[in-house]
This record gives C-alpha cells, structure tokens and sequence, in this order.
C-alpha cells in the first residue's frame, strides 16, 4: 500500500527548502527527518509533474518551474500560517465564568457598575 501524501504539508516543506536551502535545515525546523522532507519534495514534484529543485551532494537549487512555484507558494503558506495564528490568539483569550466574593458595599457601589461597561464591550468585540 503506498504512503499517504499530504499537499499542504509538503508545498509547506518545498518552501521551507527553498528559504533554508537545504533539506536539513528544513527537517530540523519541521522536527523530521532530511529523508523524509526529500520524500515529500519528490512526491509534490511526481504530483505536480516537473522538478521543483535540482539536487547534488553539495547544495540544492530551485529550477525555474521551482522559483515560479516557490513565489506563489509562499504567499499560501504565509498566509495559512496567519490564519492558523489568528485563531490561536483568539482562542487563548479567557473564556468562562468569574466568580468574586467581595463585601455587599464594594459589590453594589464599584463592581456592578463597572460590570455594565465590560459586558458592553464584550459584546461590541463578538459582533466584529
């Protein structure tokens, strides 16, 4: 049975090449291995029918179907990884209940006013 092949992750792993200008830099940032980001170079090239990068015992170069595909691929991954950050962000942020146990005059005279104007803003920021 052959291997999945994941697309997103490997046009993720040609641009992380084509910026590290290797496949052990790339590896260590992705934390696997080199032969597995040439696995996935070769299959996105198999899959997308031309030769992304030319490859000797020294150092790697991207071919011209390489550099048209890197520039647009970067774009892609850039802006997933915004995406991905984005949501990140926004699902840190506290959620819940608060509970505070606070003297009958401090409750009534400072904190249920103050109240109104968080629950205001809160709302004002989920209609965004």
């Amino acid at each position: 049975m052959a291997a999945t092949f994941n697309k997103l992750q490997a046009i993720k792993a040609f641009t992380h090449v084509a910026e590290q200008g290797g496949f052990s830099a790339t590896a260590e940032k992705l934390s696997t291995s080199a032969s597995a980001v040439t696995k996935m170079i070769s299959r996105l090239e198999t899959n997308l029918g031309a030769r992304l990068v030319n490859r000797n015992s020294r150092s790697i170069k991207l071919t011209e179907y390489g550099d048209t595909f890197y520039r647009r691929a970067a774009r892609i991954v850039a802006d997933l990884e915004d995406a991905e950050r984005a949501v990140r962000e926004s699902s840190s942020k506290p959620q819940g209940k608060v509970r505070a146990i606070v003297p009958y005059s401090f409750g009534r005279v400072t904190l249920v006013p103050a109240l109104d104007g968080l629950f205001r803003r809160a709302v004002q920021r989920q209609r965004r």
